[in-house]
């Protein structure tokens, strides 16, 4: 039962990120697995054996949204067009990041529920994030401390994995 609800959450965060991006010209628009380069399928299959992915564009990059079989929780990879990991994302459930992070939400944002994601990119940086309810987005250094916004010329959002 505490898999179903951890499920309902994340599709719930999925509708609240994705509605960021509706104005978002680079788009995660879905599209054609046929239409990836077969270098990031084939870098996605050899890491992920097994595991379905919903594929969108990100910007010039590509999108692999999946839910983790082990944890349930959802994950992204990006690939550029030649197949190589721009960054990662996942999602952490609340023993995985700092206690300070929902202390914020709690103080700032009280009664909403919340999704807390990690993200990493090719250069090792590491940051937390979630998106309230106006589809702001509050990233976090990795002692749970509030950064400045990010402006980058992508938006994080998540797509339903299950597609």
């Amino acid at each position: 039962m505490k898999h179903f609800y951890l499920f309902i959450l994340f599709l719930y965060t999925i509708g609240t990120v994705n509605a960021q991006a509706s104005g978002n010209k680079t788009g995660n628009t879905s599209i054609d697995p046929k239409l990836v380069p077969a270098s990031a399928i084939q870098n996605f299959t050899t890491r992920f054996p097994n595991v379905s992915a919903a594929w969108h564009m990100d910007g010039q990059n590509y999108r692999a949204n999946y839910i983790d079989p082990e944890s349930k929780l959802g994950c992204v990879v990006v690939y550029d067009k030649e197949g190589n990991v721009v960054r990662t994302e996942n999602e952490v459930d609340s023993t995985g990041y700092p206690s300070s992070i929902g202390d914020y939400y709690s103080d700032n944002y009280p009664g909403e529920t919340y999704q807390v994601w990690f993200t990493d990119d090719k250069t090792g940086a590491k940051t937390l994030y979630y998106t309230n309810r106006n589809d702001e987005t509050i990233w976090f250094d990795n002692q749970g401390k509030p950064l400045p916004a990010k402006k980058t010329s992508t938006t994080l959002k998540k797509d339903d994995a299950s597609k």
